[in-house]
């Protein structure tokens, strides 16, 4: 490439705006981004960049971020599970006994943020990852087995209209799903 030392980095993660890696990114005529690929639905992108002579300053704010991160994710899992231990796991036994749908469970999933954990917060979403939902939803299907799999439907029902509805589609079904309002099935069939 005719500019000495190249370094490329791989990378994933959603970087804000006031973060100090987007800053070094944007602030730096030593890196660029030479391929970038959305990885799902919730934003997470991943990126390969060439980072030059910035390469150990970028290594070392993406180590700080994945720290952050993880920091995030146990405080997250400590909120979660002692909410699902003390509201779900005594619900429990009573949905699985009577066969029962818990519309007041989804409810209140919906007002603890935990019915689009990892959508966009324009949406109505947490903005979450999807590991943290993934903690997320250990957490609830170990106090409730049964609203972990409703979870899980709701999401995969909304899936489709988020990757592929209309502005207006996604203000009429997914915000309010998103906020516990509406929920979502997926059949297999």
């Amino acid at each position: 490439l005719g500019v000495g030392k190249v370094n490329c980095l791989l990378t994933s993660g959603v970087f804000q705006e006031d973060s100090p890696i987007f800053q070094l990114l944007q602030g730096s005529q030593q890196i660029r981004c030479v391929f970038s690929q959305n990885l799902s639905r919730r934003g997470e992108r991943c990126a390969v960049i060439e980072t030059g002579e910035h390469f150990s300053q970028l290594q070392r704010l993406l180590r700080q971020a994945e720290q952050l991160r993880a920091q995030d994710q146990i405080a997250l899992r400590r909120a979660v599970r002692e909410w699902a231990q003390s509201y779900l796991a005594p619900k429990a036994e009573e949905i699985d006994v009577n066969n029962r749908f818990p519309t007041e469970t989804i409810k209140a999933l919906g007002e603890q943020d935990l019915m689009g954990l990892a959508y966009p917060e324009e949406l109505g979403g947490a903005g979450y990852d999807a590991i943290s939902e993934a903690i997320a939803m250990e957490e609830i299907s170990a106090a409730c087995a049964s609203t972990g799999s409703i979870i899980t439907g709701h999401y995969l029902g909304f899936d489709a209209l988020y990757l592929a509805g209309t502005p207006e589609q996604k203000e009429k079904w997914l915000r309010p799903a998103l906020e516990g309002e509406k929920y979502a099935a997926f059949c297999l069939t």
